[in-house]
């Protein structure tokens, strides 16, 4: 019992042991990137090894995943002493992680199997959230077709975050980073997930793939570019030759399955070659346990003339072929049986199959199991079978298969000749030339029917040169001149064109011209083939008596008038020569006037050419005023011109400010307008100057009552003119210069000096006076309106005589205030008798209508208010009532506001 026990726990043991796989060679020693990225850490590894990953972070968690060519792996994870941490079926999760390096061991399943091939390692840390644009699934990356000009790549989306928009990829030489020396690039919308780079590469070279994701439409831009290195694609080299005729299933060659066959050795083998092969119809299935690459695979096909058949395939040098029999067609292939006898180790392939059904076409292929097509991929292929079969002609097709086994020519696979009614290929079909048009004649299409004699649209011959249109073949008649060749014979029929003007006679010629060429035309309308001058093209030449353009017509000037000459309209008629209102010229410039043509005498100044020469006669203008003189002059003007006139009044040629059309200028001694007057100034007064009134006479100088000049500012008295000398202060301005004089009156009391000054103003203004009475005129308290203070040592009222004694009763009173200047405008003074120094008094100003202007309080000093800003009032009468505010006296002046 504990010997069973023991068994039963040493098997356990045994078994957990194995599960773990831990292996003993280093492959290599990676820092985990910790991005959210899935990141490659090797993919090379062999089943042997493992690899050494630092720079974990302990706590998050991870994935690990291993493959070979889309095959999940077994992983055993463990520390650096070789502890186990995990283990299981890729992918691996790790919860927590406690260790910053770890060991990734790998093998092909829990029985800890190896193999001789490479694997790919990744890791992926899944506690970072998940960047945008991951980059597609790499060992998922595949290779469908290699040629030696293109390549075809297709790969799985992301495994993390939401597929991209689409994705870029790029091919540079081996080595090259991306954008470096690019060879082709381009971008795939998604969700399509392959590309081709079309045949834009070159033979025997190494180039790397470069693949991203694009996510600019989500806005996220795009990914980082990784070289697609993992799995089955490294940098890759092109192939050296280019694809052979049979590397698709559409293009397999025929071999026959020969009869009678005792072994392989007897059968007879074709020659086959894997050189070149670029891509597949069919993804490499599982046989013998394993599956290989296909893409290198070529194909071939054969009859069943046995329901059993051998296919053997011997490779010519230590090479591991596979080899697969199918039936169906190439759209639709049935996997029958295949042959990979030894994996690893190059051995003939053979495939003994039975059950075939006899006269079914069936398909096998050869390919290399491995990646790479080995440098000479040569071998014999055969296909056999023991059975029997008749074979009459020796053809190598039975009766079984061949529906004519007494015709060599007629077979399975036998070349179909076109329109002769047999069925060469024996599949039941005829083929025929097409006949679209139903002409009974074809084109070089070949159709297929079960006719065995021509259908409709079918035709036993290939002679008609346009199938669309059934008037076109070898039995049609040809038309002249449409530029086709309705009898294909590849001759067309032209109308003759000796002088080469493109119109043709009724004669038909022949040439290979589908256009007229020389000597051609596709009309008979020249009606003259020796003068290319003349045919129905041409223009009419007027008045020569020639028809050029053929059409029996003749041209002339049209001569309405009938005075023999015509005009440059033309008019037809059967006339060879001029009939009634024709004219073999065109020189008259008035066709319905006769007495208009180049035989007439020209008017003068009538704007009309009556000879027709182009010349006009009118009367000299030489001042250029409009008006001529009675000279005649010539010019090509129909109406006058420089220097030209339609008439002969000017008086005075030589001056165009002298004519009838002018205005005549006052007082100038000139007879502008030729009316023989003359204008001058009236001067009613006689003192030689005259006002704007304007008088006429036959004067050529000023007469009595008559001026050269407009200067007098009174014509009724001969003292006030230019002439005459001002009078001071009489308000008069005698001269007529607009100005007055005036007594200079500085200090505004309305009382000036001797001092003279002139002004625009008819009375006297600011500073201006009618007198010259002020015998202190920088004081307007000193003047002869003023009275007399006594014992100021003052003469106040500018007369010595007056005495200066003291102050009577009446000096007090406030009626002796004195206002100034009056008139006033911007301001004015209140002058107060000497009791009243720094006194308070109520100032009113009033107008005309009672109304109060201003009113206000002020205090004099040194006897005097001064009252300002008066300027914006009216012009007119004021009122100033003066109040003391003590005593209550009161006293009213006028003043004028200028």
């Amino acid at each position: 019992m504990r010997k069973c026990i023991l068994s039963i726990f040493l098997v356990f043991l045994s078994h957990y042991s194995l599960s773990q796989c831990i292996n003993g060679t280093e492959n290599s020693i990676v820092i985990s990137s910790n991005d959210g990225f899935l990141q490659e850490l090797s993919n090379n590894v062999e089943t042997s090894e493992y690899v050494t990953v630092n720079s974990l972070v302990i706590g998050h968690n991870y994935q690990f995943t291993s493959t070979r060519t889309g095959n999940t792996d077994y992983i055993t994870v463990t520390n650096t002493s070789n502890t186990v941490i995990s283990h299981g079926v890729s992918p691996l999760t790790i919860n927590n992680i406690q260790f910053n390096t770890i060991r990734i061991h790998v093998k092909v399943n829990s029985g800890c199997d190896a193999d001789a091939f490479f694997h790919e390692v990744n890791l992926l840390d899944l506690t970072v959230e998940p960047t945008t644009c991951q980059k597609p699934e790499s060992n998922s990356l595949g290779i469908s077709f290699k040629s030696d000009t293109r390549i075809d790549l297709h790969w799985n989306t992301p495994v993390l975050g939401s597929p991209p928009s689409g994705y870029d990829w790029e091919i540079v030489p081996d080595g090259n980073a991306p954008g470096v020396g690019t060879v082709a690039s381009g971008f795939v919308s998604a969700p399509t997930t392959s590309f081709s780079t079309g045949n834009v590469l070159s033979a025997s070279t190494t180039y790397d793939i470069y693949l991203r994701s694009n996510c600019v439409s989500e806005g996220y831009g795009t990914g980082e570019y990784y070289l697609t290195s993992g799995g089955n694609i490294p940098g890759f080299t092109t192939n050296a030759n280019p694809p052979p005729s049979n590397d698709l299933c559409t293009g397999a060659i025929t071999l026959v399955e020969e009869t009678s066959i005792p072994d392989a050795a007897s059968a007879t083998p074709t020659a086959g070659t894997l050189l070149g092969g670029a891509g597949t119809d069919a993804d490499a299935e599982l046989c013998g346990g394993s599956t290989g690459n296909a893409r290198d695979d070529v194909w071939y096909k054969f009859v069943a003339q046995t329901s059993n058949v051998n296919i053997t395939v011997e490779p010519n040098n230590s090479q591991d072929f596979v080899l697969t029999l199918y039936s169906g067609d190439c759209n639709s292939l049935s996997y029958l049986d295949c042959s990979d006898t030894n994996i690893n180790s190059p051995a003939m392939e053979e495939i003994s199959y039975s059950g075939l059904t006899i006269g079914n076409t069936y398909f096998t292929r050869v390919y290399y199991y491995g990646t790479n097509t080995p440098a000479n991929p040569t071998f014999n292929i055969k296909i056999w079978t023991p059975g029997t079969a008749t074979d009459a002609d020796g053809d190598g097709y039975s009766n079984t298969v061949d529906c004519d086994d007494n015709n060599a020519s007629i077979y399975p696979g036998a070349t179909e000749i076109v329109g002769n009614g047999i069925d060469e290929n024996c599949d039941g079909m005829y083929e025929w030339y097409q006949d679209n048009d139903g002409d009974g004649y074809g084109t070089t299409v070949v159709v297929q029917s079960t006719n065995s004699s021509p259908g409709s649209g079918e035709s036993n011959n290939s002679l008609d040169c346009n199938d669309s249109d059934p008037s076109i073949n070898p039995g049609a008649t040809d038309v002249v001149a449409n530029g086709v060749d309705e009898d294909c014979d590849g001759m067309f029929q032209w109308y003759q064109d000796n002088d080469g003007d493109g119109y043709g006679t009724t004669v038909v010629v022949q040439s290979t011209n589908s256009s007229p060429g020389a000597g051609e035309s596709n009309n008979s309308l020249d009606c003259n083939d020796s003068d290319p001058s003349i045919n129905p093209g041409a223009t009419d030449v007027v008045a020569n008596g020639v028809d050029e353009n053929c059409d029996g017509m003749f041209q002339w000037y049209q001569d309405n008038d009938g005075d023999g000459y015509g005009t440059t309209v033309v008019v037809q008629s059967t006339n060879s020569s001029p009939g009634a209102g024709e004219s073999n010229n065109s020189l008259d410039c008035n066709d319905s006037d006769p007495s208009i043509n180049p035989g007439a005498t020209d008017v003068v100044a009538n704007g009309v050419d009556e000879n027709c020469d182009g010349m006009f006669q009118w009367y000299q203008d030489n001042d250029g005023d409009g008006y001529g003189t009675t000279v005649v002059v010539q010019s090509t003007n129909s109406s006058p011109g420089a220097g030209e006139s339609n008439n002969s009044l000017d008086c005075n040629d030589s001056d165009p400010s002298i004519n009838p059309g002018a205005t005549d200028v006052v007082a100038n001694g000139v007879d502008e307008n030729c009316d023989g007057m003359f204008q001058w100034y009236q001067d009613n007064d006689g003192d030689g100057y005259g006002t704007t009134v304007v008088v006429q006479s036959t004067n050529s100088s000023p007469g009595a009552g008559e001026s050269s000049n407009l200067l007098d500012c009174n014509d009724s008295d001969p003292s006030i003119n230019p002439g005459a000398t001002d009078v001071v202060a009489n308000g008069v301005d005698e001269n007529c210069d607009g100005m007055f004089q005036w007594y200079q009156d500085n200090d505004g009391d309305g009382y000036g000096t001797t001092v003279v000054v002139q002004s625009t103003n008819s009375s006297p203004g600011a500073g201006e006076s009618s007198n010259s009475l002020d015998c202190n005129d920088s004081d307007p308290s000193i003047n002869p309106g003023m009275s007399e203070v006594p014992n100021n040592g003052i003469d106040d009222d500018c007369n010595p005589s007056t005495p200066d004694g003291t102050l009577g009763e009446e000096d007090l009173k406030l009626e002796k205030i004195n206002v100034y200047p009056n008139p006033f405008n911007g301001k004015m003074t209140i002058h107060l008798p000497p009791k009243y120094e720094n006194s308070d008094f109520e100032i009113t100003l009033i107008d005309l209508n009672g109304r109060r202007i201003l009113n206000h309080v002020s205090t004099s000093v040194n006897r005097r208010i001064n009252i300002e800003n008066l300027h914006n009032l009216e012009l007119g009468t004021y009122f100033l009532r003066v109040k003391h505010i003590i005593t209550g006296q009161t006293t009213v002046k006028q003043l004028l506001k200028y």
